[in-house]
């Protein structure tokens, strides 16, 4: 049914007589929305949340319609596919999108928010993503979600809207066994004969030229510095420790080195710009695993995959610039389609 409107409106769904609109607004102007309902709606404010009382329009279910996914078969995922411990492909299945055929962290939060959102396995479409072409994949509708070691950073935040922070992080140095120090400098790095290598587009690779040091080369994916190292083509790898860590597993002979530098990363869940009420679901199914601890989806991610090498404790970062607590963001789980602990 088509419908005239302004410029930033269209219709998303209809229900029982009602249309439901989705307007494509900035961050800022849903939360003065935000603001306006809470001032109207508020009773009582629970940890830093807004807890909006209404006819069934602050749940899980409404927030499905207002984000575009009730009626969705599928819902696609954008994830990297090369990168062990953390989003990585069964090489044997190159064409794959089939979350059977994937292993990481990122893949088992994929997995676990698919189905807070109402989608079993089979529904959940993975589509492999570069670092360059993340926002890409949202803003021209290729996925609906991006999972893919996403800092979170003000530029960034102009081009998509982030839920979390889903992990933290730091910028480390990748080299090979033999010639590896405990720790390292940028100024070291500057002296090396071969070139560093990273992922082109990334915050280290920002890092490092801002710091002079030109002689970098930004690739496509983590696999190819991996490759260019065993090869001698390059003398070190800079990227996030929890991308590195997956290759010091699987690669022998290659070994993580401190980087001194003082920066942390904050990873996030990365949703098209506008879709606030997407944000809002995706935020609300991490509070939801942070209030859990041990027995929430982040924690469960994290004992079957990074727990095998980064031996000191870590804990699931307090998701923020959350303006919306769901009724019923906890009770997911008490539905049998749900996954998750009891």
């Amino acid at each position: 049914m088509a419908q005239s409107g302004s410029g930033d409106e269209r219709v998303v769904a209809m229900r029982h007589g009602w249309t439901v609109w989705r307007r494509r607004w900035s961050r800022r102007q849903w939360l003065s929305v935000g603001a306006a309902a809470a001032a109207l709606l508020l009773v009582g404010g629970v940890g830093g949340f807004v807890l909006l009382r209404g006819p069934a329009q602050d749940t899980v279910d409404h927030y499905r319609v207002l984000a575009g996914i009730a009626d969705r078969r599928v819902l696609r995922i954008g994830v990297f596919a090369d990168e062990p411990l953390m989003a990585y492909r069964d090489p044997t299945k190159p064409n794959s999108t089939q979350i059977e055929d994937y292993a990481g962290f990122d893949i088992e939060l994929a997995r676990n928010l698919g189905r807070y959102l109402g989608f079993d396995e089979a529904s959940l479409v993975l589509r492999p993503t570069e670092v360059q072409n993340r926002a890409q994949d949202l803003s021209e509708g290729r996925v609906d979600i991006i999972i893919a070691s996403y800092s979170m950073t003000r530029q960034r935040e102009d081009e998509v809207d982030f839920a979390g922070p889903y992990l933290m992080t730091k910028p480390e140095v990748l080299m090979r066994a033999a010639e590896a120090p405990q720790r390292i400098t940028f100024n070291q790095l500057r002296e090396r004969r071969r070139p560093m290598c990273t992922t082109g587009s990334s915050t280290s690779e920002d890092a490092l030229r801002s710091r002079g040091i030109t002689n970098v080369d930004g690739v496509a994916t983590a696999n190819e510095c991996v490759e260019g190292l065993l090869r001698k083509k390059y003398d070190a790898f800079v990227l996030d420790r929890t991308v590195l860590a997956g290759f010091q597993e699987t690669r022998p002979g290659l070994r993580i080195v401190d980087l001194v530098f003082g920066q942390s990363e904050s990873l996030g869940i990365a949703v098209e710009d506008g879709n606030e009420a997407l944000r809002t679901l995706v935020n609300n199914f991490l509070f939801d695993s942070y209030e859990r601890g041990v027995h929430g989806a982040w924690a469960r991610a994290w004992q079957v995959t990074f727990a095998k090498v980064i031996k000191e404790e870590t804990r699931q970062p307090r998701p923020r610039g959350v303006t919306v607590r769901l009724r019923d963001y906890n009770d997911r789980y008490k539905d049998g389609r749900q996954a998750g602990s009891p």
